[in-house]
């Protein structure tokens, strides 16, 4: 464009002729030529859209990884032009089917760019369910609908809404009247722009479970488990084959090339890592633009059984003494505050996070791990996010993202713990070596925090998930990457998992021995008795000699 409109100027006045402002879908064809002046453009192109609905840019590679520097650019001088609400937002990386030569990225991208287009006529809007003894009341934001064709309908497990532009097809666990029963309600409230929909139940007093499940409730089907513990040997006549995408949207999910297959599955079981230890390659192929978000140095190559020893070896040699005694010989009166506050973490579902949970694209992911363990996994992740909450007074700030990825041993350090206390270990040893307050003190009520966010249930944990997903985004320095290593998948996972596994992990959290500095492998009672001696003879030394009469 700026090759055949002359200037940058020209190039806004265009954007503004086309309303580019109000569009619901921008696309942009991103090509790796730095050259504008070159007319036949570059080696390999790509797709990068800008999504109004989520206010964020997402790119499509048929070669992943290979143009993602050159989206960043233009994604910087794009911002503005497209009006971009929240130019902190990051890029979201899309997973789509890759090409299999080097001559057809074009017509890849021109496959993306329609089925896009084809499958962004409807809207899902933000919605929200409450129960009463009797019906459950939806209420759904659909301000923009054209209410001359409104039509709703409801029976057995389903509610299916639609008000062009917004459709919105509803799974329920539990069943519901058929729609004519006559005790079905539907108000309009103008000036909210919601519509408000009573829905009968078929068992009155029936409790309707996980409703607060967004994405649980629009796609059931499409749910992530870990392997049992112990799994039943199927043969290869009873195993399943590859569901296929009911959207019809081949085009945007990865294909598998099943040559590969045996060596990729040998190398994830023994090198996994990611949500449920499912994933390899992809640090080693982003190593240069992640940078250190991950503390494991060369993670494909270290089993996932030496990682705990491993983190703790590498915890100790950053561990230093003088900024840990600081914090516990004479600790600020700031630090004692934020020991002393009370737990004010809000643990309901925001807007946002019906928002965020509507848009996910769920799909089938290969774990190596049991649900027990990916649960297990959770919690230190949690603990990170309580840490960081607690110490900037139950809101995040710009280190957000580095205090949530580096106190956390899953996400730093790629860990896989058998128990809730082994994961919490850990996540003590790097609380009290990397973060500004280094207190086992404040560790200990971090764990108190991260027990009353388990003891909260599915909903807590989703939207600190929710939250931990917008802080990874925010943050910058690549951290974007954790979301897609590990906190998109647990967001799916935490919707559907069985209720037991959240139980097991309330009861062992519930159970918990107090944790002791000499748990930690640390003598650090002994490093505190030796400064607090120090100190009383350096004050001793200061005293005045006695003056004689």
């Amino acid at each position: 464009m700026i090759r055949h409109g002359g200037s940058v100027e020209e190039v806004e006045m265009f954007f503004g002729m086309l309303k580019v402002e109000q569009l619901p879908l921008v696309a942009f064809i991103v090509n790796d030529n730095n050259d504008v002046q070159k007319a036949n453009g570059g080696s390999h192109w790509s797709l990068l859209v800008f999504d109004r609905q989520k206010d964020q840019f997402r790119h499509f590679d048929p070669i992943s990884g290979n143009n993602h520097r050159v989206a960043l650019k233009l994604i910087e001088k794009a911002r503005q032009l497209v009006g971009q609400n929240n130019m902190q937002n990051g890029l979201e990386v899309e997973k789509v089917l890759q090409q299999t030569n080097s001559r057809d990225c074009g017509l890849y991208v021109a496959q993306y760019l329609w089925t896009l287009a084809d499958t962004a006529q409807m809207i899902t809007p933000v919605f929200w369910i409450s129960q009463e003894d009797d019906s459950l009341v939806i209420r759904i934001r659909a301000p923009h609908g054209n209410l001359a064709e409104l039509d709703y309908e409801h029976g057995e497990n389903m509610f299916v809404f639609t008000c062009p532009p917004y459709f919105l097809r509803l799974h329920f666990k539990q069943m519901v009247q058929e729609y004519g029963s006559g005790t079905g309600k539907l108000e309009w409230k103008s000036e909210e722009g919601e519509f408000h929909i009573r829905v009968p139940k078929l068992h009155r007093g029936e409790h309707f479970t996980n409703l607060d499940m967004i994405t649980e409730l629009l796609n059931p089907s499409r749910e992530i488990h870990g392997r049992p513990l112990v799994e039943e040997v199927q043969s290869e006549e009873n195993e399943e084959e590859m569901e296929e995408d009911p959207e019809g949207n081949e085009f945007l999910v990865d294909q598998e090339v099943s040559k590969e297959s045996e060596a990729s599955d040998y190398k994830i079981e023994k090198f996994g890592y990611g949500f449920g230890w499912s994933k390899a390659g992809v640090i080693e192929r982003l190593r240069e633009e992640i940078g250190h978000v991950v503390d494991l140095p060369n993670p494909e190559d270290v089993e996932i059984g030496l990682r705990i020893s491993k983190c703790a070896t590498f915890d100790y040699k950053k561990f230093d003494e003088g900024r840990y005694l600081a914090d516990t010989v004479e600790p600020e009166e700031e630090l004692i505050a934020i020991i002393a506050a009370e737990f004010n973490i809000k643990l309901s579902l925001t807007d946002d996070d019906r928002v965020k949970l509507k848009d996910l694209k769920t799909k089938p992911s290969r774990i190596q791990g049991s649900d027990c363990e990916v649960a297990t996994s959770l919690v230190d992740i949690v603990f990170a996010y309580c840490y960081d909450q607690r110490v900037n007074d139950w809101e995040s700030t710009c280190e957000s993202g580095w205090t949530c990825s580096k106190l956390s041993p899953s996400l730093s350090y790629l860990t896989k713990f058998d128990t809730v206390r082994e994961a919490l270990l850990s996540a003590t040893r790097r609380a009290v070596s990397y973060p500004l307050y280094r207190s086992f003190n404040l560790a200990v009520k971090v764990i108190e925090d991260t027990k009353k966010v388990f003891l909260e249930g599915r909903s807590a944990l989703l939207h600190v998930l929710c939250d931990l997903n917008h802080i990874f985004v925010a943050s910058g320095e690549f951290r974007y990457i954790l979301n897609d290593l590990f906190i998109t998948d647990y967001l799916i996972w935490i919707q559907s998992v069985p209720e037991n596994v959240i139980e097991d992990i309330q009861k062992q959290l519930a159970e918990l021995p107090a944790i002791h500095k000499t748990d930690l492998g640390w003598d650090l009672d002994m490093l505190e008795t030796n400064a607090k001696l120090e100190k009383t003879t350096l004050d001793s030394d200061d005293d005045p000699d006695p003056v004689d009469e």
